[in-house]
């Protein structure tokens, strides 16, 4: 009240309200913090989606690799049993041998020997199992985040698929399917736009600052004047703007390096899918060969174990046979559980698993 208008005329006794606008023409009329802000804070959630995608993929993968090994373990687990029934079975054979007199004494001991031998290779590859099935229990949850048994041995399926090499059309399908989804691909595409809003702004920051402003009011009370209205523009131009010429430097760098680490994400993915492929292929031809040095060995063995009952070979050598056999088998294992986890990783750097 009684504020001065002008020098002749004060404002009103009950004083004077308004209320009004103002609306900047450069500076902030396309973007402004508040809104850069927002926008920013939009692009921040499918941005931890991606942290998250990447996230997964490597539990999934580390959980595929354990689980092979988990499945592998139980595979040698049963070559191992097998070997020690076939030692258990001869010793009553070899026993009646010596009794009629066709083999030495010595071979009764050879063979309990045998036994010895081949039970603390299966206490062994059980042990395995049991240190696989460990490291897989940290991945067995249910829905509500509880741990969850894990199948007995006798549940633990057969190793499977059968390896085969990757067709060079699938190789490629992988390649262009993982510049598409892998995540930190996105991830940088999303750090490109906040980068941009960031941009704007700072190259906005540079403009003059001009606002026009209009306020509708009332001078009310004695010696009011009644309605009043106001309108004009406000004109501020800095000499220097270092700040925002900065800024914008930063955004334009920041920009340049998110395109090289896309080239470098790029080049990066795809040798991973060339190196998984190449994993795949390799442990296919791996297991081919040691597919037919397992069935070469059992062939010998099989020999040698018919040249024993003809009374042409020893004890000796038919366990060694045996043995051959078994470590192939335990190669093949070994091979084929290479392959499972490489076709895995292939499924998860192309974010199929």
């Amino acid at each position: 009240p009684n504020d001065t208008k002008t020098p002749f005329i004060p404002s009103g006794r009950a004083g004077e309200y308004s209320a009004g606008f103002s609306v900047p023409l450069m500076r902030g009329l396309k973007i402004n913090e508040k809104s850069a802000a927002e926008q920013q804070a939009k692009l921040g959630e499918p941005l931890a989606a991606q942290v998250f995608g990447g996230t997964r993929l490597e539990v999934l993968l580390k959980a595929a690799a354990t689980y092979f090994d988990w499945v592998g373990a139980k595979a040698r687990v049963d070559i191992a049993s097998d070997l020690l029934k076939i030692a258990e079975a001869r010793v009553g054979q070899v026993k009646l041998r010596v009794q009629s007199g066709d083999s030495p004494a010595l071979d009764v001991a050879e063979s309990e020997q045998e036994i010895q031998r081949r039970q603390a290779t299966l206490v062994k590859t059980q042990r395995e199992f049991q240190k696989a099935s460990l490291l897989l229990s940290v991945f067995f949850w249910d829905e509500n985040g509880n741990p969850k048994a894990l199948p007995t041995i006798s549940e633990v399926p057969s190793l499977a698929p059968e390896p085969s090499q990757m067709l060079e059309a699938l190789w490629f399908e992988g390649r262009k399917l993982a510049v598409e989804r892998r995540p930190e691909l996105k991830k940088i595409e999303l750090e490109r736009q906040q980068t941009k809003i960031a941009l704007r702004l700072a190259q906005n920051m540079m403009l003059p600052a001009m606002d026009a402003y209009f306020a509708q009011g009332a001078d009310t009370g004695l010696q009011g004047i009644g309605s009043v209205m106001r309108g004009g523009m406000t004109i501020s131009a800095p000499l220097r703007q270092r700040t925002a010429r900065g800024q914008v430097q930063a955004a334009q760098l920041k920009l340049r390096k998110l395109t090289l680490d896309e080239k470098a994400e790029k080049l990066r993915i795809q040798a991973e899918v060339d190196d998984t492929v190449s994993a795949i292929n390799t442990s296919a031809e791996r297991f081919e060969a040691t597919a037919l040095e397992v069935k070469k060995a059992k062939e010998v063995e099989v020999g040698e174990r018919l040249r024993f009952s003809a009374g042409d070979s020893t004890l000796f050598l038919v366990n060694q046979r045996e043995r051959t056999t078994a470590e192939a088998q335990m190669r093949l294992v070994e091979t084929h559980v290479e392959y499972l986890q490489a076709l895995a990783a292939f499924k998860a750097v192309t974010c199929r698993i």
